[in-house]
């Protein structure tokens, strides 16, 4: 009786480690196939948040600057077009770090005791870390959104691989360039060239479809010897958000 009881237990802890092992299996895009055009895939990467009205988030982030590692959670308020709200948490008991609002152009920050504001918008995120979107929108870049693909701009392909395909987009005053999962039909990778700085790169895993949308649950961004990595636990979208609440608490 003992050794069926143990067995019965054996067969239930494997179940439980291969339910959890599927469960992780790659996301493919629904309808997707590999001979889709690239515009027709970067259309559907762009699209998932096309229908997010609001977006609220929570991750585990690790940031690292120069050998020194970080770690902390962050829960993420996003109201389209402008309104994104990010609030950090660390240390052994997650106690409040950092507070940030962006509305607009207009930043304001608090931590701790001290509070400020900055007009410089995405830009006044660099003094935070030491990572320099340019002119990326802060909430494209942290919850892994990706710019639909500007029309009249020169556009080249390449193919490293049989399953990736590179985009490399020129315009104005940047470039991009942008890797597709052609089996899987999402962007994996992409890098922000601007003029005069280093190259910043955003890595994109982990898919889920989420309401109707298909959202990376493991966004990193690199630059130099800055890194900053957000594992997120899940998101909650188009549940009404008021304004009210991404401001609560704000000077």
């Amino acid at each position: 009786m003992r050794r069926q009881i143990g067995c019965s237990i054996t067969w239930l802890v494997l179940s439980l480690l291969l339910a959890g092992c599927t469960s992780q299996l790659p996301v493919r895009r629904a309808g997707w196939h590999y001979e889709h055009s690239v515009a027709s895939l970067l259309t559907a990467a762009a699209s998932d948040f096309h229908g997010l009205k609001e977006v609220r988030a929570e991750a585990r982030v690790t940031y690292t600057q120069s050998g020194q590692r970080e770690r902390g959670t962050a829960g993420l308020l996003y109201l389209p077009p402008d309104l994104f709200r990010v609030e950090v948490f660390g240390g052994p008991f997650s106690s409040p770090v950092l507070t940030a609002l962006l509305e607009g152009d207009s930043l304001t920050v608090m931590s701790g005791d001290q509070q400020w504001k900055d007009s410089g918008g995405a830009r006044a995120l660099t003094g935070l870390v030491e990572l320099d979107l340019g002119d990326y929108d802060p909430a494209f870049a942290l919850l892994g959104m990706i710019e639909p693909l500007p029309e009249a701009a020169p556009v080249s392909t390449s193919h490293p691989r049989a399953d990736i395909l590179v985009v490399t987009i020129v315009e104005a005053d940047r470039s991009r360039r942008i890797w597709l999962d052609r089996h899987r039909g999402f962007v994996t990778r992409e890098e922000l060239l601007l003029p005069g700085r280093e190259r910043l790169v955003r890595e994109l895993a982990d898919y889920r479809l989420v309401a109707g949308a298909y959202l990376p649950h493991r966004v990193q961004i690199s630059q130099g010897a800055a890194s900053l990595l957000l594992v997120y636990r899940g998101f909650k979208v188009n549940l009404g958000l008021a304004a009210d609440k991404l401001k609560r608490g704000m000077p």
